[in-house]
């Protein structure tokens, strides 16, 4: 049975008044929790601003596998490009993250802010590729991530083919640098 696009709001804002209601009787520690969630800027200004005020956290070693990778290892492991954040949105962008190891060693917490509040990230060990000699590496559910990221357009997003998009870079960059040689023959003549 399918429900039409009303049913569905007054079913969400059904739902999202019911939460709302039942936040009443949550304690202040969970109130707490889920106003630590709500993002803005002045919130983010002022986490940046406690950050700064702690003393300075290392991230967790790295296994003792990940650590010994050399570049050639490193690059056997690779982002699902199915798993990419936003893929299947409507959005023209996607997010891919870089996997922890050789020299990439510090974590990287990712947030997510979806509908005004922000969600961490969680490392899946499903989001990489992991090919050849590397097929059966252990990695800890919590590895985390070495950094992201973003991709935007359709070659980009759909189809991640490096000398296509080499040969893309490099008819626009000539487009641009033909279009700047125009200008200013234009402008000095």
């Amino acid at each position: 049975m399918s429900y039409s696009s009303r049913t569905r709001i007054v079913l969400l804002s059904s739902l999202a008044m019911l939460l709302s209601m039942s936040s009443a009787w949550t304690s202040a520690e969970e109130r707490a929790r889920q106003e630590d969630r709500a993002w803005s800027f002045e919130i983010l200004a002022r986490r940046a601003q406690h950050c700064a005020e702690r003393p300075f956290e290392a991230s967790p070693p790295l296994p003792l596998e990940l650590r010994r990778l050399d570049y050639d290892s490193y690059r056997l492991i690779a982002f699902e490009p199915s798993a990419a954040i936003w893929k299947n949105s409507s959005s023209p962008f996607a997010l891919e993250c870089f996997h922890r190891g050789y020299l990439f060693s510090d974590k990287v917490a990712l947030n997510l802010v979806e509908d005004g509040h922000s969600h961490s990230l969680p490392f899946n060990r499903r989001m990489f590729q992991y090919r050849g000699k590397l097929s059966d590496i252990t990695v800890p559910d919590d590895l985390g991530f070495a950094g992201f990221r973003v991709l935007h357009s359709a070659v980009h997003c759909t189809i991640n083919i490096v000398i296509l998009r080499f040969w893309l870079y490099c008819i626009s960059a000539l487009a641009l640098w033909f279009m700047v040689a125009r200008a200013a023959l234009g402008a000095f003549t």
